[in-house]
């Protein structure tokens, strides 16, 4: 859903316009603590369930970078953190490489207070994204930094839950291709493998 908020369509095209340059590093985290109030049931803790921080809140940076550069990774390098009483990791850290010097570098947590940020750095300038997945019920603002130039981009608070339905529902209607591709997602799924087996971690999960 974050995907189709003004602020991300924005930031994208100002990517896509090459406004910053070349982009070389994008940034990307999200956490927050799962057990504040303690819930051992939630689906998100479950094993066989696909828990596991990489999986829910960590798929939001996979994504992103994807969505950046265009393209998956071509190789990764990870480490997650799983507590020995736990049925999945909380905590996962991942290196991607785009290639041509181009790179990718993620984080998701469940141990950690809520905190989500994305940054996109280009060989002219920077953009910076303080609530990039889930801003809520508010307006938001991303900062574009240029040489001697700094551009504060203010948007008002939509839906983007009912704006991701809406097009769903035109795409059925329509019959045209949704603009997520079922590649891209296979695509990000692949990452997310890949992650965990840089990782030593077993996934999936039988």
């Amino acid at each position: 859903m974050y995907r189709f908020h003004p602020q991300i369509l924005w930031v994208l095209e100002q990517v896509h316009a090459g406004r910053i340059g070349t982009v070389k590093l994008v940034r990307a985290s999200f956490a927050f603590n799962v057990m504040l109030p303690p819930r051992p049931h939630n689906i998100r803790l479950q094993a066989a369930l696909a828990g596991g921080s990489l999986m829910d809140v960590g798929s939001y940076p996979v994504n992103f970078c994807r969505a950046v550069f265009g393209h998956s990774p071509v190789a990764v390098a990870a480490r997650v953190y799983k507590p020995d009483d736990g049925q999945v990791e909380l905590s996962m850290n991942a290196v991607l490489d785009f290639g041509d010097g181009r790179f990718g570098l993620i984080d998701s947590s469940f141990d950690l207070p809520t905190r989500q940020v994305a940054e996109i750095h280009g060989e002219d300038g920077s953009i910076s994204i303080p609530i990039p997945f889930t801003p809520g019920d508010v307006e938001v603002e991303v900062v574009l930094s240029l040489e001697g130039q700094t551009i504060h981009q203010h948007i008002a608070h939509v839906d983007q839950y009912r704006l991701e339905v809406e097009h769903f529902g035109a795409s059925v209607r329509s019959g045209a291709q949704p603009v997520l591709s079922l590649t891209e997602t296979i695509e990000n799924l692949a990452t997310i493998e890949a992650i965990y087996r840089s990782a030593g971690y077993p996934w999936p999960i039988i």
